[in-house]
């Protein structure tokens, strides 16, 4: 009832601003202002026509427009009024400079084209504005009437309720539904608008009012509904509403059904066969379990037979792991007790060179004696010990074996060091530089009968670890410079391709291996001019690897 009283509000106000539109239009059309000032002169004829098609043109545009006329002490011009009826009209609104509505009129005029039932009437006075002689005085009224049966479209309203509209003057007029009922209904509506209302609501016997006052109008709407109407179409939405939940608890029971028999089921099923599982041995357990249900269900189950599938095979996976891991562990200890055994034969070389050292020095033949003595001390630091050393322990072993050297060539050797004191107790891999100076003495001096210069030296830069050693050898020429460092860039530990420098790739592989890319070896030569290798290794203090 809000939502139809509110539109029909608005499709009303809509009308009454377009009459406003129009009327201050006219009021000030000089054509009017003309035939109000001399309404009996040569241009009255011009100025009629004028207004005329002006008016047809508002009358075509608005369908309620009913009649625009004009009125004045020597004229009036009306499809409606008459001269007497037009005075008593202007009389009501007086000086006033506004619109005036005038209510609700039924039928109290005298022209024969006047309608028989009630219409709208607007008024407003007519003021001088061009003419300076009349400028501001009242030189008429110009009144516009509406048929209130165009205001609301019928199309839009329901035939179970009636609108009427009514003045502060208790005139009405039916907009809505038939004109004898809704004098009853504007009977009731007067005896019952004194009594208590319910939300803006007055209720009957027969009908549910409501009113709403159009804004800036003396007007308002009376909406009425009829009551049992109403009333029928709660019990039939009831009834549908009621067979609407019937259906729906039987969808729902459907629903339940269908989840509980296709879902619940199979799954408590799993459950069970799962708690069967955990608590049987394996082997008295079926492989397999069959489920019937949803898509979902029949995923799930092909999903866990897979599983109980592969949980099978892992379990006889790890028990022949379990098995080669025992087996392997028996091969260690196997391995350990011969490791023991073996050890008898490091003590019997030990003792044999000492011997050898010996039955020398007896003999008065001290470089065999020498050459026993670094034999033996390179053979103890191969074998015992930790794999990390400080860098003089590195060196004293070079020494053993760059003594054996010089004992072998006569010592045509010229060994000179620059170990910055620093660096001494700094911790190094075992057999780090051996191989890298038995690979300048092999291939550096074989041409030249062993003799040459090695230099060895050792310091920190950089936050790491720098060792030089540098030979005055044959050197390498460019493209075998350059076969060696892409072996070293790539793949330190492919030493296939380069048999001839096997000791330096081991070397830096260890490195790299050890401590990470950024250390290793790097290599300068020239053919004929020597061959400066550099050892880059991260700075170990003696208490670091001691912890």
């Amino acid at each position: 009832m809000k939502d139809v009283s509110y539109n029909s509000q608005l499709e009303i106000s809509h009308n009454f601003e377009q009459i406003s539109s129009i009327i201050n239009t006219i009021i000030v059309d000089p054509d009017l202002e003309d035939l109000l000032i001399s309404p009996y002169s040569a241009s009255t004829v011009k100025s009629l026509n004028n207004l005329n098609r002006k008016f047809d043109f508002f009358s075509n545009t608005l369908p309620e427009l009913a009649d625009i006329s004009v009125c004045s002490d020597d004229i009036t011009w009306s499809n409606f009024f008459d001269k007497k009826t037009a005075g008593e009209l202007r009389k009501k609104i007086s000086h006033s400079t506004e619109l005036q509505s005038l209510g609700l009129m039924h039928n109290p005029l005298t022209t024969r084209s006047a309608p028989n039932n009630y219409f709208i009437v607007f008024a407003q006075n007519i003021y001088g504005i061009t003419n300076p002689d009349t400028y501001g005085k009242n030189l008429g009224t110009l009144f516009i009437c509406l048929y209130p049966d165009s205001l609301l479209p019928s199309v839009a309203y329901e035939n179970n309720n009636y609108i009427l509209l009514a003045d502060d003057s208790e005139h009405y007029y039916t907009l809505h539904g038939d004109d004898k009922e809704g004098d009853n209904i504007y009977k009731l509506y007067t005896d019952q608008k004194d009594t208590p209302s319910y939300n803006d609501f007055l209720i009957s016997d027969e009908y549910i009012f409501h009113t709403r006052t159009i804004q800036d109008t003396n007007y308002k709407l009376i909406i009425a509904f009829e009551r049992t109407d109403l009333e029928k179409t709660i019990i039939k939405t009831f009834i549908f509403l009621f067979f609407i939940i019937l259906l729906s608890c039987g969808i729902i029971l459907l629903l339940l059904y269908l989840i509980v028999n296709n879902m619940i089921l199979p799954l408590e099923k799993m459950a069970a066969y799962m708690d069967v599982l955990s608590s049987s041995a394996e082997s008295t357990v079926e492989d397999t379990i069959h489920l019937k249900g949803c898509a979902e269900i029949r995923t799930l189950n092909d999903a866990f037979s897979n599983m109980l599938s592969e949980r099978k095979k892992l379990t006889q996976q790890l028990y022949q792991t379990t098995v080669n891991l025992y087996e392997t562990k028996l091969q260690k200890k196997e391995a350990e007790l011969k490791f023991l055994r073996s050890q008898v034969n490091p003590h019997f070389l030990y003792n044999t060179l000492e011997s050898i050292k010996n039955l020398a020095l007896e003999n008065d033949v001290p470089v065999i004696a020498n050459m026993t003595e670094a034999l033996s001390q390179l053979f103890r630091y191969n074998v015992k010990g930790k794999q990390m050393v400080p860098l003089e322990h590195e060196l004293s072993i070079v020494s053993a074996y760059l003594n054996i050297q010089n004992i072998r060539f006569g010592k045509s050797l010229q060994i000179i060091y620059s170990i910055m004191e620093d660096t001494k107790k700094l911790m190094v891999m075992k057999f780090l530089l051996q191989p890298i100076i038995e690979n300048s003495i092999v291939h550096g001096f074989a041409n030249r009968g062993n003799s040459g210069t090695l230099f060895i030296a050792s310091h920190c830069h950089d936050n790491k670890l720098q060792i030089i050693i540098q030979d005055d050898g044959q050197g390498m020429s460019s493209e075998q410079l350059d076969k060696l460092n892409f072996l070293l860039q790539n793949n330190p530990s492919d030493t296939s391709s380069s048999e001839n420098h096997l000791g330096i790739s081991n070397v830096h592989h260890r490195i790299q291996l050890a401590y990470g890319t950024e250390y290793g070896l790097s290599i300068e030569s020239e053919e004929n001019g020597g061959t400066r290798i550099t050892l880059s290794l991260p700075i170990i203090e003696p208490e670091k690897e001691d912890s």
